[in-house]
């Protein structure tokens, strides 16, 4: 049912804002995502063969000596996740965290001229 009453509707536009930053902070900000990208695929894969190992020890009536295998191969797994990560942090010397930090400043002072 429709009021009688008019409805004025307003409709808000935002206008784009372009901001420069560092040559430096750029290139980390882009090899944080392709890192972290990448990390995240390669332990996602690494954490769904771990699932699939623990689901076959656990549904199929394996032998002890298999069940044991399955284990070592479930730990070889969660061991190269920990070298994926601590790989990511050796060879890139940029920290995630800092690193978004550091665009969400360089940003808010350009929008908000505290430079």
């Amino acid at each position: 049912m429709k009021s009688s009453n008019s409805t004025q509707i307003q409709t808000t536009q935002n206008q784009a804002q372009t901001v420069t930053i560092p040559l430096e902070l750029a290139n980390d900000a882009a090899d944080a995502c392709f890192y972290a990208d990448r990390a995240a695929e390669n332990l996602a894969a690494i954490l769904e063969a771990v699932e699939a190992l623990i689901d076959i020890s656990i549904t199929t009536q394996t032998e002890q000596a298999q069940r044991h295998n399955l284990s070592l191969i479930a730990r070889n797994l969660i061991k190269t996740a920990k070298n994926e990560v601590e790989t990511l942090a050796e060879f890139h010397p940029f920290s995630l965290f800092e690193t978004a930090i550091d665009l969400n400043n360089e940003i808010y002072s350009q929008t908000h001229g505290t430079k």
